[in-house]
């Protein structure tokens, strides 16, 4: 049987403190560099929602503020971000998180991870860069995969 332990990775501790001082972080990077994975083992969240899942991203697709705006306000006294997954599927989210946060500036409102920048100025001109930081995942090096221990 085998124990896995995983390394911190490089943005274990910028993440943690970015959740509670600003309101959207948005996690970007290639494929396969564990930005999901950081995400759900160090945030614990209010929602977690996949844009793979098609039905998800259907009735997001629709109306964008009206979803997202009614779960932040159902969401709101927990104090958990919600969590959106492959955000680059849908770019017209990003003026329905603007209008919530501009509404609501509690720090620590979303998270957002995908394959590829979500282009805030394009979609929401008026859009303070700061509203939605970047923090980069890289590919991953030898020392950041698992470290599997244990007897075989």
């Amino acid at each position: 049987m085998h124990s896995v332990t995983l390394i911190p990775r490089h943005l274990t501790e910028k993440l943690t403190s970015t959740l509670r001082t600003t309101r959207v972080i948005n996690i970007v990077g290639p494929r396969q560099t564990g930005k999901t994975t950081l995400v759900r083992d160090l945030v614990e969240a209010a929602r977690f929602l996949d844009l793979d899942d098609e039905s998800l991203f259907a009735s997001l697709a629709l109306d964008p503020y009206g979803q997202l705006s009614t779960l932040s306000s159902e969401t709101g006294q927990t104090g958990l971000p919600i969590v959106i997954d492959e955000v680059q599927r849908l770019p017209q989210i990003t003026l329905a998180l603007k209008r919530i946060v501009d509404r609501d500036r509690r720090a620590g409102q979303f998270v957002l991870t995908g394959g590829g920048a979500i282009n805030v100025h394009r979609c929401a001109p008026t859009a303070v860069p700061s509203t939605f930081p970047k923090q980069r995942t890289e590919r991953p090096t030898h020392w950041q995969l698992p470290a599997i221990s244990g007897n075989p």
